[in-house]
C-alpha cells in the first residue's frame, strides 16, 4: 500500500505541474492580448476589467485538463479502495461483498471532495490581487515585470502546488482510511494494527505506536492527546497521526490481534 500510495502522489505532483504551466501560459496570452499598454507601461485604469476577464479564459482554458485531472485522481482512489479491500478479504472473505457495500458512500465522498478541489477560483484570486497590486504602482508596471512576476508566483512558486499541497499528500491516505474504517464497521472488526513504517519525518507520535496492535477503545482515546501536527477535527479512524501522516490502520480479527498481542485474550 505504501508504494501504491506513493506512486499516486508523485504522479499527481507531476499533473499539478502541468496544469501550472498551462495556467502560466493561459494568463500571459490574455494580457498580452487584452492589456492597454501606454509608454512600455501597464497601468491599473481599464485593464480592471481585462483582470477579471481572465477567469473567464483560465476556465475556457483549464476545463478539459481539471476535469481529466479529477478522473484521475477518482480512479486513483477507487484503486487504493479496491486494493483496503483485497487486504482485508485475506482474513474475512466477507470483505468482498461488504466493500461493495461501503464503496458507493466512500466513492460519493471523494467526488464531493474532489469537485470542490478543483475548483481553481482561489488560485485565480491570488493571481488578480498580484497583478492589479503591481498595476498600481505609480509608474505602472512593464510587460516583461508582469511577466516575470505571474511566472514566480505561477511556476517557480506553485501557485497551483501550494493550493493542493497538503490535501494532496493527505487524500490518498486519508481515503484508504474512510474506506478501511467503513468496511470493518461492517465486519465488527475492533482491532488495528499502525502500519506505515518509519522514516526521517515521522513524528514521535507514529513511531511510538508503528507495528503495534490496538483495540478500537485505544484508538480513540487518540483524540485526547496533544502533538505537533495534529490536525483540527482529529479522528483517530482517518487521520492516524495528523497532517501528512503516512500512517493507516489495517483493521484485522480479534483472533489475529491475540497472536500478535497475547494480553488481549482476556479483554
Amino acid at each position: 500500500m505504501d508504494d501504491l500510495i506513493d506512486g499516486l502522489i508523485e504522479d499527481t505532483k507531476r499533473r499539478v505541474k502541468k496544469l501550472e504551466k498551462k495556467l502560466y501560459d493561459t494568463v500571459l496570452d490574455h494580457f498580452t492580448g487584452e492589456l492597454d499598454i501606454q509608454d512600455k507601461k501597464i497601468k491599473v485604469g481599464g485593464n480592471v476589467k481585462v483582470v477579471e476577464s481572465l477567469w473567464k479564459a483560465i476556465t475556457r482554458s483549464l476545463e478539459k485538463d481539471l476535469i481529466l485531472f479529477a478522473k484521475f485522481v477518482f480512479d486513483s482512489i477507487e484503486e487504493i479502495f479496491n486494493e483496503t479491500a483485497n487486504q482485508t478479504k485475506d482474513f474475512d472473505p466477507r470483505a468482498v461483498a461488504v466493500s461493495e457495500i461501503v464503496k458507493e458512500t466512500v466513492m460519493e465522498s471523494a467526488k464531493r471532495s474532489i469537485e470542490a478541489q478543483t475548483d481553481l477560483s482561489v488560485v485565480f484570486s491570488n493571481i488578480k490581487l498580484k497583478s492589479v497590486s503591481l498595476m498600481s504602482k505609480y509608474e505602472g508596471v512593464s510587460l516583461k515585470e508582469l511577466r516575470d512576476a505571474l511566472k514566480k508566483q505561477i511556476v517557480v512558486e506553485g501557485a497551483i502546488a501550494k493550493y493542493w499541497d497538503r490535501w494532496t499528500k493527505d487524500i490518498y491516505s486519508q481515503y484508504q482510511r474512510a474506506g478501511a474504517n467503513e468496511i470493518r464497521k461492517e465486519l465488527g472488526l475492533k482491532h488495528a494494527m499502525y502500519e506505515g513504517g518509519v522514516i526521517d519525518s515521522s513524528r514521535a507520535f507514529c513511531e511510538g505506536k508503528n507495528g503495534k496492535v490496538f483495540t478500537e477503545d485505544e484508538i480513540k482515546e487518540w483524540a485526547n492527546e496533544d502533538w505537533q501536527g495534529k490536525n483540527d477535527g482529529y479522528v483517530p479512524e482517518l487521520d492516524c497521526g495528523g497532517y501528512n501522516c503516512r500512517h493507516r490502520l489495517r483493521w484485522i480479527s480479534p483472533e489475529l490481534a491475540v497472536q500478535l498481542r497475547p494480553d488481549l485474550k482476556n479483554k
